[in-house]
């Protein structure tokens, strides 16, 4: 019997020698399924660029030049390194800040143009953005893209760089998984498949569709956990079960023996739970 493209380990790709396997063993990737089934935990929206005039506050990507770069320590944060850009397009200007990361000012050229993309606040009675990820905007491959952000490895050498480049190899796997739920109901909720929803999350093609594989995933796990449940109960009600007679002198006794007066709400309860044990079935509580 062939085995399946699912099982496939993951030493068989390419950038993925005897040191990374064991590194991405570590996150507990050793197949195609395993990374397939690795989903991001954020993502970077390039695929909405804006002019710097009518960038919003929030998380936005915009294509502009560098016009200046500094670098500076705070001496009042331990010594932290602080590296600021100023970058600018044909209708404003902005600025940009990066902490504790001094290979900013080695990466940025002045009058180069690149892709930003950040969280834009108002602070210091100015816009600006801190922590901007980047790139050229002359060898952009994430420029009009939606980028996948995974759980790192920073000790193993495992960036969301390099995990895109996996799923880029297996991604036509993906649809090879055995979908969880039936067509019909997937028709009756006009939901996608499980293969197509495994594309999505890893490779996002618009928001709306990254959004609709969201709903697709998480409607599963609801479903098939109800399912279990009940599934669960059925089995239960199948079982024998031993029926205690209620001694009602005896419940009056204890009731009256009580500090306190059970509520209205309470009394209800303690009935319902009586006459599920005076039933020969297991309870279902």
């Amino acid at each position: 019997m062939t085995a399946s493209p699912l099982t496939r380990s993951l030493s068989s790709l390419n950038k993925v020698g005897e040191v990374m396997t064991r590194s991405l063993a570590s996150l507990g990737l050793e197949t195609v399924e395993d990374l397939l089934n690795y989903f991001p935990r954020r993502y970077d929206d390039f695929s909405q660029l804006a002019p710097i005039a009518k960038l919003q506050p929030g998380l936005v990507s915009v294509r502009a030049q560098v016009e200046h770069i500094s670098k500076r320590t705070s001496f009042k944060h331990r010594r932290m390194a602080i590296t600021e850009a100023i970058i600018s397009d044909n209708t404003g200007s902005l600025k940009l800040t990066w902490f504790n990361a001094p290979w900013v000012a080695q990466q940025l050229q002045v009058d180069k143009w690149y892709f930003f993309l950040g969280d834009l606040k108002f602070a210091a009675n100015r816009y600006g953005i801190v922590q901007a990820v980047f790139e050229p905007a002359d060898a952009s491959t994430k420029a009009g893209r939606i980028l996948s952000v995974y759980s790192e490895s920073a000790t193993h050498k495992i960036s969301s760089t390099f995990l895109r480049q996996l799923v880029d190899q297996v991604i036509t796997v993906a649809d090879q998984i055995p979908d969880d739920l039936p067509d019909w109901l997937l028709q009756q909720h006009n939901l996608m498949t499980k293969a197509q929803a495994v594309r999505e999350l890893h490779q996002p093609t618009t928001n709306l569709q990254l959004e609709s594989a969201r709903k697709r995933m998480a409607f599963a796990e609801l479903f098939l956990h109800l399912a279990a449940g009940i599934s669960i109960k059925q089995d239960l009600a199948t079982e024998p079960g031993v029926a205690i007679v209620f001694n009602e002198d005896l419940a009056k006794k204890f009731v009256s023996q009580l500090p306190f007066k059970l509520t209205n709400d309470q009394r209800s309860v303690c009935w319902q739970i009586v006459s599920d044990l005076s039933q020969p079935k297991p309870m279902n509580r």
